[in-house]
């Protein structure tokens, strides 16, 4: 069976404001946030680096891939030099799953969160 995991097949019926999720995947490690986010174009990997004497954060990378699975790949090769262990994998793993699954099921009820 084929599985439609581009964003706009896995919620077609999103009001017309797009088809992300209502906040992206965010993991930080150190100086580095790395954010998942859905998009007509597909799933797109930022990659952003905080310049503590700026105190900003800057994008350093930015790619988009036609797979959820590919961004999150992507995103744990971007944490592999960081030597974290099996359970952070495997909580980072049932978190990116939670995510797909609470922002983008059909009944999903997006709303802006609030800061």
């Amino acid at each position: 069976m084929s599985v439609p995991w581009r964003p706009s097949d896995v919620a077609p019926d999103r009001p017309s404001g797009g088809v992300s999720a209502c906040v992206p995947f965010v993991v930080q490690f150190g100086r580095m946030i790395l954010m998942v986010e859905a998009s007509e174009m597909g799933w797109t990997l930022a990659e952003l680096d905080f310049l503590p004497d700026a105190c900003v954060f800057r994008e350093s990378r930015r790619s988009t891939y036609t797979w959820p699975r590919e961004a999150f790949g992507a995103l744990l090769s971007r944490l592999a030099g960081a030597e974290i262990d099996t359970a952070t994998v495997d909580r980072l793993t049932a978190d990116f799953g939670d995510w797909l699954a609470a922002g983008f099921s059909r009944r999903s009820d997006c709303r802006p969160a609030r800061c």
